[in-house]
Formats: C-alpha cells, sequence, structure tokens
C-alpha cells in the first residue's frame, strides 16, 4: 500500500469519525426547544387546537394571553362556543367584525390570512 493510499485511508476514517462525533452532539430539537418555551408544561391538545393555538401565537400573543391558555380555559372565558365558530366571539374579533355599532376588528394592525381563519374556524368546529 503506497503512502497515498494509507493517507487517503486516514483521511477516510477521520472524516467519518468526526462526521460520527458531531452527529451525536445535537443539543437541539423540537422538544427541548418547546421546553424552553414552555418550561416543563409544553402545549397539549387535539391537532386542531394546536393549530388553531398557532394562529393565536402569531397575531393575537403581542395583546393577549390566548396562547396560554388551554382548550377548557378558551371555553370557560366565553372566548369560544363548541361546535359553532361563528357564534364564538374571539372567531367574530378576527373576522373583520368592525364596523359602526360593532367591536374593534382583531389583530388591529396585520391582518389575519383566509387560511389562519380556517385553521381557527376549524379547531371551533370540532369541539
Amino acid at each position: 500500500m503506497s503512502k497515498v493510499e494509507k493517507k487517503i485511508r486516514l483521511f477516510i476514517r477521520l472524516s467519518l469519525l468526526t462526521l460520527l462525533l458531531t452527529s451525536c452532539l445535537q443539543t437541539e430539537n423540537s422538544s427541548s426547544q418547546d421546553a424552553d418555551q414552555y418550561g416543563d408544561q409544553a402545549p397539549a391538545g387535539s391537532v386542531e387546537f394546536l393549530a388553531a393555538r398557532s394562529v393565536f401565537v402569531s397575531k393575537c400573543s403581542n395583546c393577549h394571553g390566548f396562547h396560554l391558555q388551554t382548550e377548557d380555559e378558551l371555553i370557560e372565558a366565553n372566548y369560544v362556543i363548541p361546535g359553532s365558530p361563528n357564534s364564538s366571539p374571539l372567531f367574530y374579533r378576527m373576522q373583520n367584525s368592525s364596523g359602526a355599532q360593532r367591536p374593534k376588528n382583531m389583530p388591529p394592525t396585520g391582518t389575519v390570512s383566509e387560511n389562519e381563519l380556517q385553521t381557527v374556524f376549524d379547531w371551533i368546529d370540532t369541539i
């Protein structure tokens, strides 16, 4: 075996060892990021609720704490009426409710996309 071949084999072995060792050093993943954000209590709920919750995080959390509440707490606070999105005050406010005699539209700045509205609608409809 020539010197060049030995060097190539050594390089390959070192490269593989480096790759193996660095892949074992991963310390961040979605679970550890959830723990950083939510402490020991990561959000729980149905897939639909967690999807709606992500809308609350992006659109409501600057002023409100909806994203910190559970599904049951949102129902108990009368923000949502199970199975009735169009009668739910939270959904009503999010879908262009402002007008002469109506409450202020939310969010006051920016918009909620049709997809985001549909996500919240679908969640309330499935409760």
